[in-house]
């Protein structure tokens, strides 16, 4: 026979949770807003090759140096061709691969701004955990490329998820 439930055991706690939303103006972000946003890939391939000459470092503070900009959150919103936008990992030279992200583990939808602009833009660019495959073939030291995306993902994949309109 099933246990009931009596009114004198059951009891109604309130939770609150925080939820971060993408407006413009007064107006939540919708997708078709969230799409127009330019693409364009937050970390610096360049400055990830120069801090990777240099060895493996302790010390954060080069984490801002890598990136083109601030960024503000992950936004959890896919579509078909989403992945095809970045140049980082969906080409190898000249030749397109349609699926090349899903073999460079998990993916975040970032939003950021850039800080070298006036006015300021808006931006989103596709991070993965781990980085090109591409990249890595042309560097010249991948394991140390490797060794300094890590703690980037890291601090990109705990990003806040921003919530936009559906």
């Amino acid at each position: 026979m099933p246990r009931v439930i009596t009114a004198h055991v059951a009891t109604i706690q309130t939770a609150t949770v925080e939820i971060q939303t993408m407006k413009v103006g007064k107006k939540q972000v919708t997708m078709g807003m969230f799409r127009q946003l330019p693409y364009r890939q937050i970390i610096d391939p360049s400055a990830l090759e120069w801090f990777a000459r240099l060895g493996p470092l302790d010390d954060e503070q080069y984490f801002s140096f890598l990136l083109h900009g601030q960024p503000w959150g992950h936004v959890n919103y896919w579509w078909y061709g989403a992945d095809t936008e970045d140049y980082f990992y969906a080409h190898r030279g000249h030749i397109y691969y349609p699926n090349a992200i899903p073999c460079h583990g998990e993916k975040r939808h970032v939003v950021w701004q850039s800080v070298d602009e006036e006015p300021s833009t808006l931006y989103r660019s596709i991070v993965c955990e781990q980085p090109s495959s591409y990249f890595l073939e042309v560097v010249p030291n991948p394991d140390d490329v490797r060794a300094l995306w890590a703690p980037c993902w890291d601090k990109l994949a705990r990003l806040p998820q921003l919530f936009i309109a559906v």
